[in-house]
């Protein structure tokens, strides 16, 4: 029996006919180490960085909105048995009148 699935990338794989090039530049080669001479690193300083107090804003609001969602998936939850509680008696409903 032929394969009639759809290919991603072509018959044979990727059709792409640039060599296979890494996204990330490889840290042990020596091209690299030439670009990287003279860069420094800085790190931002405390002006950029949210406050302990802003953080735990943040993470209060998560945990409520967490919280929410729960609640919404519990209802939902709640409803689809229902609902599939009322299809099964309606299916057996309707098979007794045939």
């Amino acid at each position: 029996m032929p394969d009639t699935r759809k290919h991603k990338h072509g018959e044979r794989g990727s059709t792409e006919k640039s060599p296979n090039t890494s996204k990330k530049p490889n840290m042990g080669d020596e091209d690299f180490e030439e670009a990287c001479k003279g860069t420094t690193v800085t790190l931002d300083t405390d002006e950029d960085q949210p406050s302990l107090l802003e953080i735990k804003k943040i993470l209060i609001s998560i945990q409520a909105t967490i919280f929410y969602i729960s609640q919404e998936n519990k209802a939902l939850k709640k409803e689809i048995e229902e609902l599939k509680a009322s299809a099964n008696f309606n299916g057996r409903e309707l098979l007794k009148r045939l």
